[in-house]
C-alpha cells in the first residue's frame, strides 16, 4: 500500500481520508498516514479490521456461527485495530475517526481514549444497534455485512455508546451490490 497525494486532494476539496474498507494493517504505515494527513489539517477515517485475525470469517464468531457452520470473525479483529489507532493518536497527538464500531469492546476502548482526551471520534451504522447475529439464521446474505452483525450484548453497548456520546455519529456504511452478488450462498456473497 502507498499513501495518496493528500495535498493535491485537499486542494480539490477533500476533507478527510479513508482506507475505504481495506484496512491499513501495517502500524508504521498507519502512523505515517495519520501524520501526513495532520500536516494538511486533516485526518484518517479507519475501517478497523485485522485481516489476519478475520482469517476468512463471514459472520460474527460465536454461538450462531457455530450452529450455522460458518467461519466466524472474532471481535478481536476490530478491537485490536481500534486500540492500535487510539494509541497512535494518543502517542502522537493526532486525530483519528473510527468507522462503523460494532462491538462492546470497541466502544469501551474509544470511551477510555476519550476520557484521556485522545483526539478520536467514531460512528456506527443502524444495523449495529438494530440487529444481531441471530439474523444470519436462514443464511440470508442480506445479513452478511462487514463488520458483521454482533451479539445482543454488543447491540446494547452500541446503544449506550450513542446515548452517552461515546459514539459521535450514525452513518449508513452503504455498500450497494447487484442482487446477483447477494442472492447466492452466504459464504460466496458480497459483504
Amino acid at each position: 500500500k502507498e499513501l495518496t497525494e493528500m495535498g493535491e486532494m485537499m486542494a480539490l476539496g477533500c476533507v478527510a481520508f479513508s482506507d475505504d474498507g481495506k484496512p491499513i494493517e501495517n502500524g508504521a504505515m498507519m502512523r505515517t498516514a495519520m501524520q501526513y494527513a495532520a500536516t494538511y489539517g486533516s485526518f484518517i477515517m479507519a475501517h478497523e479490521e485485522c485481516l489476519d485475525i478475520r482469517n476468512g470469517g463471514v459472520m460474527n464468531e460465536g454461538y450462531y456461527s457455530t450452529v450455522l457452520g460458518l467461519p466466524g470473525i472474532s471481535r478481536a479483529a476490530e478491537e485490536a485495530m481500534i486500540a492500535r489507532d487510539c494509541l497512535l493518536a494518543e502517542a502522537y497527538g493526532l486525530r483519528v475517526h473510527i468507522q462503523h464500531v460494532s462491538t462492546r469492546g470497541g466502544v469501551e476502548i474509544i470511551r477510555n481514549a476519550k476520557a484521556k482526551s485522545v483526539k478520536v471520534t467514531c460512528e456506527t451504522a443502524p444495523h449495529y444497534f438494530s440487529g444481531d447475529d441471530s439474523m444470519c439464521q436462514g443464511y440470508d446474505a442480506r445479513t452478511k455485512v462487514n463488520p458483521p452483525l454482533r451479539t445482543k450484548d454488543d447491540v446494547e453497548a452500541i446503544k449506550q455508546g450513542l446515548l452517552d456520546g461515546t459514539i459521535d455519529a450514525i452513518a449508513t456504511d452503504h455498500a450497494p451490490h447487484h442482487k446477483d452478488e447477494k442472492n447466492i450462498e452466504f459464504m460466496l456473497a458480497a459483504f
